[in-house]
């Protein structure tokens, strides 16, 4: 469980930095500043606006950070140190 959850914290870094630069890039966008510009409240913007724009690169970088994931703990396990049965 604890390598488990290594491989996962270590990979967190990764989704942060990519979450951060999409909600950047997307907050600048000219739809956003029209939404803002008519009165919109900020959690509108954010569940109608920014968050579907930003979710299909996080579910890419989800799905190659899984398969790697997998591979670490094959790995790890081969070696004696993963999951034990």
């Amino acid at each position: 469980t604890n390598s488990m959850i290594s491989i996962g914290l270590s990979a967190m870094p990764v989704f942060v930095r990519l979450t951060r630069g999409q909600v950047l890039s997307v907050k600048t966008d000219e739809y956003v500043e029209g939404a803002r510009s008519i009165g919109l409240r900020s959690s509108s913007i954010i569940t109608r606006y920014i968050l579907p724009n930003f979710f299909a690169p996080i579910l890419v970088q989800a799905t190659l950070t899984i398969t790697t994931a997998i591979i670490a703990e094959a790995s790890l396990s081969f070696l004696g140190l993963g999951q034990q049965p």
